[in-house]
């Protein structure tokens, strides 16, 4: 990412996108007219022990837990097992993954989106 990707999320906060995949998700996000929390913390989120922050947290009716994977990063680890358990136990359901082969640009994000969440 050669210049900052900005995400402001429905509260009005406004952050930098950690990935261009985030950031092409962010984009479908606002397209589908979806409310969305980024960067949300869970169990005190990454500032208390045993706590972690996700990408989304996106209103699709229920508030449900949304991550980005990438093929290196986050696939199939204990680590991301952890992270499905807990992201599971908050929002009563399991997290809605994005890979990138659907946050390539809208045209792929958009379908994904509507398949998955609406």
């Amino acid at each position: 990412m050669s210049e900052a990707l900005l995400i402001q999320d429905s509260s009005g906060k406004i952050q930098t996108a950690k990935s261009e995949d985030e950031y092409i998700l962010y984009l479908g996000l606002v397209a589908e007219d979806l409310e969305f929390l980024y960067e949300f913390g869970l169990f005190g989120g990454h500032r208390t022990l045993g706590g972690i922050s996700i990408d989304f947290a996106v209103w699709a009716p229920f508030l449900t837990g949304v991550e980005v994977q990438s093929k290196w990063w986050h696939r199939n680890s204990s680590k991301e097992r952890y992270r499905a358990a807990i992201i599971s136990s908050y929002f009563g359901k399991p997290p809605v993954y994005f890979v990138e082969e659907e946050t390539e640009n809208l045209g792929t994000v958009r379908p994904a989106i509507k398949r998955k969440l609406k």
